[in-house]
């Protein structure tokens, strides 16, 4: 894992601090401070799970070491895989659903009660069905819902409008009484996806 201040240090001093609703552990991990200290193989793959605002220096970064290298996609929002691709030859996306924060260094919490999380991911560009599908076994095997699918683009879109209720679930304590604004704001986001033509 590649991890920066003082949330680097924490992994590397003790791990990642894991709690769920059913365990807390700390999680070892292989920890470098910088993309250009990984040591990468043919096997591998490496997980984006930066904010969007950060793809397009760690996709610059890893087209450094090897612009073949698969890089799968975890943002929410949609921008993520066309950015990666204009550096990477090899990009696949994720819808990914995992209920967590990440507010102290080196502490992540999971509020999953099933599984860790559920994820769709698939090809943007490059690579291969089967590789699409090792990531989702390696996903599975880890305790994931994880599936692969054919176009994962509209899975993305999917899950942004289910992020529009982010800012008011925020902004408004009553969510009963918010319900009709959440509503008006996913009628305006289909609307624009229809003039877009975004299925």
């Amino acid at each position: 894992v590649v991890a920066r201040g003082q949330h680097g240090q924490c992994i590397a001093d003790k791990g990642l601090h894991d709690l769920t609703p059913h365990d807390e552990s700390y999680v070892r991990l292989l920890r470098v401070a910088e993309i250009s200290d990984l040591q990468l193989s043919p096997h591998d793959v490496v997980v984006l799970a930066t904010k969007t605002a950060d793809v397009e220096e760690v996709a610059r970064a890893l087209a450094s070491l090897d612009p073949q290298v698969p890089l799968l996609c975890v943002q929410n929002g949609v921008a993520a895989e066309a950015i990666a691709s204009e550096h990477l030859a090899n990009v696949y996306g994720a819808m990914i659903y995992l209920p967590a924060t990440y507010l102290t260094p080196g502490r992540v919490e999971n509020y999953c009660h099933n599984s860790p999380g559920a994820l769709r991911m698939g090809r943007i560009q490059g690579g291969s069905e089967d590789r699409c599908e090792t990531m989702s076994e390696a996903f599975r095997h880890a305790g994931f819902n994880a599936k692969t699918v054919e176009d994962i683009m509209p899975w993305k879109y999917g899950k942004l409008l289910s992020n529009l209720g982010n800012a008011i679930d925020v902004c408004c304590r009553d969510k009963h009484n918010a319900m009709p604004l959440y509503e008006r704001a996913i009628s305006e986001a289909q609307k624009v996806f229809e003039v877009a033509g975004i299925e």
